[in-house]
């Protein structure tokens, strides 16, 4: 059976970067100028990320804030960027790949006032 086309899909804005490089924690802004932030070499060392398995990843965005940890360990950090401060949450987009991602325990909190 042919498999169905599937339409491209757009998104602009940061991405938390989640993959199987040690980027993963980084700031990713797509339709904008790519790496916003990597997490250096020690922060690489320290969150002991290892890819395929399980980790936490905490993303926090206030204002014009946005923090990533990896298991507790602060990956990257903006501090009042000038960037969007609204938009939509998606979960793992690589336009034109064919992947496998899974979440679980996920938790949303709004942060608005």
């Amino acid at each position: 059976m042919p498999r169905a086309a599937i339409p491209p899909i757009r998104a602009y804005g940061f991405q938390a970067e989640i993959d199987r490089t040690q980027n993963t924690g980084g700031l990713y802004e797509t339709g904008g100028r790519a790496w916003a932030a990597k997490p250096d070499q020690e922060v690489i060392k320290e969150r002991k990320y290892q890819p395929g398995e399980w980790s936490d990843l905490e993303i926090h965005a206030a204002s014009k804030d946005v923090s990533i940890r990896i298991n507790g360990i602060l990956s990257t950090e903006l501090k009042n960027h000038p960037g969007r401060t609204k938009g939509f949450f998606g979960l793992q987009l690589h336009g034109g790949q064919d992947m496998r991602v899974e979440y679980k325990d996920i938790h949303l909190k709004n942060l608005d006032r």
